[in-house]
Formats: C-alpha cells, sequence, structure tokens
C-alpha cells in the first residue's frame, strides 16, 4: 500500500456492467510516476458487492476510479452531448458511443451515487493527493489512440472463432502497453492476457485497460489525455493522439 509520502496512486478500472445480472470487472493497480503494478483483478455483481469491495480498499492516499460506464446524464431521453461528440470523433473507427439517457441506462447512475457515499467525486482532472476522483472512460477510444488503430478491436461481438483472434490482438497489444509504462503484471493475474477469450477473461482485460487510462491520465497529468464533454452534461476521458 502506497501511502501520501510516496506520491503515489490507487487506480481502480471498472468494467461497470449496464444492468444487475451481469459481473463488473475491476482491477486494482497502484503506481508511481516511474512505475506501477496490477494488484488484483476480480469480478462482482451489482452496486452492494462492488461497494463492499471497494470500501476497504479506500484508505489513506490518492484514488482514482475509471468506469467504463455513463456516470453523468441528465438527460431522461435522447444523447447527451459528450456521445455526439465521442461519434463525431471516433465514428469513423467504429467506435461510435451509444446514447445514454435516464432510461436506458440507470443501474450506472445509481452506482455513482453509491461510490459518492465513499467520497469519491466525479472530477476529469488528474487527482491531486489524497484526493478521491471518478471518471468515465472508453476503452476502445484509448486503444485506437494508443496503437494508431485504423478501427477498433472487435473482440466484444461476433462469432467465436473471430473474436478469440482479435482477443490474442488485443492481449499481445497490451503486453506492449504494459511493459512501455513499466507496469507489472504478477505471475497469479497474467492468466488474462495470455488464456482464448472468456465474458469472463473480456471483463477483466476491460477492467485493466480502464486502469491503465486512469494510470496515463494522472501520471501525465493529463497532457496526454482528452477529455470529451463537459463535467455538467457528462464528459469521459480517452488519450490523446499520439
Amino acid at each position: 500500500m502506497l501511502s501520501d509520502s510516496d506520491q503515489g496512486i490507487v487506480v481502480h478500472g471498472i468494467d461497470l456492467a449496464w444492468g444487475d445480472r451481469n459481473p463488473d470487472g475491476i482491477c486494482r493497480l497502484v503506481g508511481t510516476p516511474s512505475h506501477a503494478k496490477v494488484e488484483w483483478l476480480s469480478r462482482t455483481l451489482g452496486d452492494a458487492n462492488l461497494v463492499s469491495t471497494l470500501k476497504p480498499q479506500i484508505q489513506r492516499g490518492t484514488h482514482l476510479l475509471a468506469i467504463d460506464a455513463p456516470l453523468i446524464c441528465h438527460n431522461p431521453t435522447g444523447s447527451r452531448p459528450v456521445d455526439s461528440e465521442v461519434q463525431r470523433q471516433f465514428g469513423r473507427y467504429r467506435c461510435g458511443a451509444y446514447p445514454v439517457n435516464q432510461r436506458l441506462c440507470p443501474r450506472p447512475l445509481r452506482t455513482a451515487k453509491a461510490l459518492q457515499t465513499l467520497g469519491f467525486v466525479c472530477d476529469c482532472r488528474p487527482p491531486s493527493p489524497s484526493a478521491l476522483h471518478m471518471m468515465e472512460v472508453y476503452p476502445h477510444t484509448a486503444l485506437v489512440r494508443r496503437f494508431s488503430l485504423s478501427e477498433r478491436i472487435p473482440y466484444k461481438k461476433g462469432p467465436l472463432d473471430d473474436r478469440r483472434r482479435a482477443f490474442s490482438r488485443l492481449q499481445g497489444l497490451l503486453e506492449k502497453w504494459l511493459e512501455q509504462e513499466r507496469v507489472d503484471v504478477p505471475q497469479r493475474l497474467s492468466e488474462p492476457l495470455e488464456a482464448p477469450w472468456t465474458k469472463g477473461r473480456e471483463d477483466l482485460i476491460d477492467a485493466l485497460i480502464c486502469s491503465l487510462i486512469g494510470y496515463h491520465h494522472w501520471k501525465y497529468q493529463g497532457v496526454r489525455s482528452q477529455v470529451l464533454g463537459e463535467s455538467d452534461t457528462g464528459f469521459l476521458v480517452t488519450l490523446a493522439e499520439r
């Protein structure tokens, strides 16, 4: 566990399910500006389980929740301005965003309120020492930016063999990202980076990507990140163009 004097951060990447039936993926990453380590990967089910898992992890220090789900949404119908902006900038990469409104995404908005009870606030800025920030992130767009891809990696949909091939490609790219940013994954946690696609491994890999986005945003103090949207209507953080 890093202390305040370590000038480090604890990032929890969360692949949040939009409904209550499917589990959430969670990755805990602890880092300093020079290196980081993935401490655990897990899955939880429902808000109560998620909050009870995170609560004992939120001790002294700087914390960031990087969540692949909408956290701010005031429009009852339609979509948010940030969703349109994602479509404008990333639609050609097949990374357009689903329309987000209060009718379509009640669970993520409930989850955001539950996380606020732990002291987290929605803030797109890299957290300052001892701050508790949470922010929406989007793994597909970050991967496109990180590796200058021509389109998103299609590991979530399609025939099983196609998903497995795409997932294997994703695993190879993530190995490069981890090495380049000096992020260590212990052998006991490396199975999702090595084994064939399953939905459970996909959840864990997505959580890992979320944590890497959050760590990147903090490590470079937002200089190498891009924030889309606004704090009042909804925002998300992704990587800046290289």
